[in-house]
């Protein structure tokens, strides 16, 4: 096979002005192409990306944008198509559309140009940031291109008249690289704080943020649902998409919890209040677990009882559950009653010995205090000022007499 047909693995632009490409051999790399023209260090090379084209486009520290033709027969026999003068400061960054048909470049001049890469001829520019564009990127699936700039923005850009149709906020500091990945459907960039994010392209809102670097986050490579980012930090970080597998266990947790919840309601309209109360406390629902705990005490004789009875059965997780919901209803005189009874099953009966052994219950412990002192002073207060009110109206009484 031709080397062109091993498909090219590597290519790299260097500061000795020269441009080398490697292709795989085997189990092995050859250099297959040396290129030479450009009069200061290469910063940015892009190959053509459908197989029947075998170009390369490079940019440099010198302002230019060079095309090159590779040969596909002979190595090392690779020559300049054309070489236009593409920016007024440092060239960036470079990239080829996926029909090969553009070219884009961004400089340190705030702004991004698209070129057509048979002739080199400028077909757009993309203004609009306010710092140099560190990076750009075609879609995959629309004629769009994204560039990230110092200004720590985001922009997507039609091809059609070169206009913005969106802009991504959320970084904090200069934004050095972008891909698009899920076939465009959304974006992942990097940022000189090490930080990560990964962003829904038509709405411009943040999905996730990756942190896993502490230096500048330089590279990114998305492929087959992984990412790769490089950083200052010397680490590489692989990341894996775990979308699927978030939204079907959301889902399950979601199905879990209906199912749940009719359990509950089922069990309360049964009128089987123990059930209904451990499976509340299982289910993390305080105001449902009140209501319960209330109904359970009403009952005129084995209520309490009960209740105890489950309560002697809680492990220390339940029983924390349990402190800090009463902890909670204890705080408003409406339910001090209920919350009151639930802490009288609570410290009555087994598990009292064991309250001493789970230190993480103390903090609830120690918050009960102020409100039960608070609500037995009111108590008292009422219980004598309904005594002082009885007195007096068994003397009226009298004196009526």
């Amino acid at each position: 096979k031709q080397w062109y047909q091993r498909r090219v693995a590597i290519t790299a632009g260097s500061k000795d002005h020269t441009l080398r490409v490697w292709a795989r051999a085997g189990n092995t790399y050859e250099e297959v192409a040396t290129c030479t023209g450009h009069t200061a260090a290469v910063t940015g090379v892009a190959l053509a990306r459908l197989p029947q084209n075998s170009f390369m486009v490079s940019i440099s520290s010198d302002l230019t944008l060079k095309m090159w033709q590779l040969n596909q027969k002979k190595m090392n026999k690779s020559r300049c198509v054309y070489t236009v003068k593409a920016h007024e400061k440092d060239l960036n960054c470079v990239a080829v559309s996926p029909n090969d048909k553009y070219i884009g470049t961004g400089s340190l001049d705030k702004t991004a140009k698209i070129w057509l890469s048979d002739k080199g001829v400028l077909c757009g520019v993309l203004r609009g940031h306010r710092r140099g564009i560190w990076s750009i990127r075609f879609s995959p699936a629309d004629q769009c291109v994204l560039t990230c700039s110092g200004d720590a923005l985001l922009k997507l850009w039609k091809l059609s008249d070169f206009s913005c149709i969106r802009t991504y906020e959320g970084h904090s500091a200069s934004v050095l690289n972008a891909q698009f990945m899920s076939g465009g459907r959304q974006v992942v960039s990097s940022c000189s704080d090490g930080l990560i994010k990964v962003w829904d392209t038509v709405s411009a809102e943040a999905i996730t943020t990756l942190d896993g670097h502490t230096d500048k986050c330089w590279a990114i490579l998305v492929q087959e649902g992984e990412v790769v980012s490089g950083a200052a930090d010397s680490l590489l970080n692989f990341w894996r998409d775990t979308t699927a597998e978030v939204q079907e266990k959301e889902i399950e947790e979601e199905r879990v919890s209906s199912e749940n919840q009719q359990n509950l309601r089922n069990l309360v309209h049964k009128e089987e209040y123990g059930a209904a109360f451990r499976l509340s406390l299982a289910l993390e629902m305080p105001y449902r677990c009140l209501t319960i705990a209330e109904k359970l005490l009403g009952r005129p004789n084995a209520g309490a009882s009960e209740l105890g009875m489950i309560c002697d059965e809680l492990d220390q997780t339940e029983l924390e559950t349990l402190l800090s919901y009463i902890s909670t209803w204890n705080t408003n005189s409406k339910h001090t009653v209920v919350a009151q009874g639930v802490l009288h099953s609570l410290i009555s009966g087994a598990q009292f010995s064991r309250l001493s052994q789970y230190p993480k219950l103390r903090p609830h412990l120690e918050a009960l205090l102020p409100y039960t002192e608070r609500h037995f002073e009111r108590l008292t207060q009422l219980h004598k000022m309904s005594t002082f009110i009885q007195y007096t109206w068994e003397q009226m009484k009298l004196s009526e007499l």
